[in-house]
């Protein structure tokens, strides 16, 4: 996964995934998710900096990137939950 602050990598998240030899098909999990934020990040560059000009203009991107965040999605909430073996509880418990 991607890391810095004040440009120290530190362990992460990434170091795990590898540790454990996580896969996502025949790719390690961790290459499946850098690479889907590369993805994001170079289709992001391709829009204007106005979303809404973009919404009008070329809808067919900005569905394009909704789809590739949707993918990366998955492989953080289901792919990496499920190799770290955490399980996420939804129930609400603010008392109501």
């Amino acid at each position: 996964l991607k890391k810095t602050y004040n440009g120290d990598a530190g362990l992460g998240y990434d170091d795990y995934l590898n540790h454990i030899d996580a896969k996502y098909g025949d790719v390690s999990l961790n290459s499946a998710i850098t690479s889907q934020f590369e993805i994001l990040e170079t289709k992001a560059s391709e829009l204007n900096e106005s979303i809404a000009e973009e919404s009008i203009n070329n809808q067919s991107k900005l569905l394009d990137l909704f789809n590739e965040m949707q993918f990366l999605s998955n492989l953080l909430k289901v792919e990496m939950t499920n190799s770290l073996e955490v399980q996420i509880n939804y129930a609400d418990t603010d008392g109501d």
